[in-house]
């Protein structure tokens, strides 16, 4: 946890994964004050 840092955000665009049974796992944290 930064308190004195602005939030970041990232995107990622692709047409297709590399074999059609992976898969994609996003892990996030949020903090409310």
């Amino acid at each position: 946890y930064m308190p004195h840092h602005a939030p970041i955000w990232t995107e990622l665009g692709v047409a297709a994964l590399g074999n059609p049974t992976m898969r994609v796992e996003i892990r996030v944290t949020a903090i409310v004050p």
